[in-house]
């Protein structure tokens, strides 16, 4: 679940993704830029949260290299661990990570880390035993994408755990079967709909519609 320096990189994403002014959405003395610089020392408590700054800073035109005296791609360096090939032991921090990094430049044991946690179901899980859900499998398809190793096989297991999880009554996505409600909700029809376009699919075409209902 976003924080509330979260929210405010997610808001940036999406204004970005529409061609929205960022700069303009602003309250009389701050815009949303001054926020994310105001929050920099929370966010870099963890890989997943300088990974979602660094998204939000590129999608706003800046620099992630030096943003508010920060060189975030450096910092996210710093939590790498070559051992194991993971930013993060929270996989979907950790797909986060990945997916800030340029494309293809992420390190490969990175990727491979991210692409042997597939669960048997198609998805990812967000920790441990926690159960796959479509917030991580999408973060994680998406950073597979991004670094150049999304196969066929992997792909295709995904996308059938994302439709199974795909509510019949409004065409939106569930966080994961089980889970404390099975409502589809806006944040995961918004990383399902990101991860299908990666994936090259239509996520309003008939194959992610029902009764011509769909996440969007």
């Amino acid at each position: 679940m976003a924080n509330r320096a979260g929210r405010t990189e997610e808001t940036v994403w999406g204004r970005a993704a529409n061609n929205a002014s960022i700069a303009s959405f602003a309250t009389a003395d701050r815009t949303a830029i001054d926020s994310l610089s105001s929050n920099i020392a929370a966010e870099e408590k963890t890989a997943g949260g300088i990974g979602s700054l660094i998204l939000a800073v590129s999608a706003a035109g800046l620099s992630p290299t030096a943003f508010a005296g920060h060189n975030l791609l450096q910092d996210l360096v710093c939590t790498y661990d070559a051992t194991t090939g993971a930013f993060n032991d929270q996989l979907y921090n950790d797909a986060l990570a990945v997916l800030s990094i340029p494309a293809v430049k992420a390190p490969t044991r990175s990727i491979a880390y991210l692409a042997s946690h597939q669960q048997a179901d198609g998805g990812w899980e967000f920790s441990a035993g926690s159960g796959s859900d479509t917030n991580t499998t999408a973060l994680v398809l998406m950073a597979l994408r991004s670094g150049g190793t999304l196969t066929d096989t992997v792909k295709a297991k995904a996308l059938l755990y994302l439709k199974g999880q795909q509510r019949v009554d409004t065409g939106g996505f569930q966080y994961q079967t089980g889970a404390f409600t099975t409502d589809s909700d806006p944040d995961s029809d918004g990383l399902v709909i990101e991860a299908l376009l990666a994936a090259g699919e239509d996520p309003v075409g008939t194959a992610w519609s029902i009764k011509q209902r769909n996440g969007l």
